[in-house]
C-alpha cells in the first residue's frame, strides 16, 4: 500500500471527499497518508477553444486630398493661415 510522500508536491483536498484528505500523482490519501483505492483518478482533458475573433487589421493614412486641384487649394489654404 503506497505511503503519501510529503517530502514532494501534493494537494490538501478540504473538505475531505469520501474519506480522502490529500492527492498525490492522481492517487487519493486519507488524513494518516495511506493511499485510498488502488487506481489513480481519471484527469479531466483539457479545454480546447476555439480560434477566437481575427486581429484587427491597420487602415492605411489616406491622404487628405486626393485630387491635384484640391491639394493645390489645401496647401495654398494652409500657407494663408500661417
Amino acid at each position: 500500500m503506497r505511503q503519501l510522500d510529503r517530502a514532494r508536491p501534493y494537494g490538501t483536498i478540504n473538505p475531505m471527499h469520501n474519506g480522502a484528505a490529500y492527492e498525490q500523482d492522481g492517487l487519493m490519501f486519507d488524513a494518516r497518508g495511506k493511499a485510498i483505492g488502488g487506481t489513480a483518478i481519471a484527469t479531466p482533458e483539457p479545454v480546447r477553444r476555439g480560434p477566437g475573433r481575427p486581429r484587427k487589421e491597420q487602415i492605411e493614412a489616406v491622404p487628405l486630398a486626393t485630387n491635384p486641384h484640391m491639394a493645390a487649394q489645401l496647401s495654398a489654404q494652409l500657407s494663408e493661415d500661417a
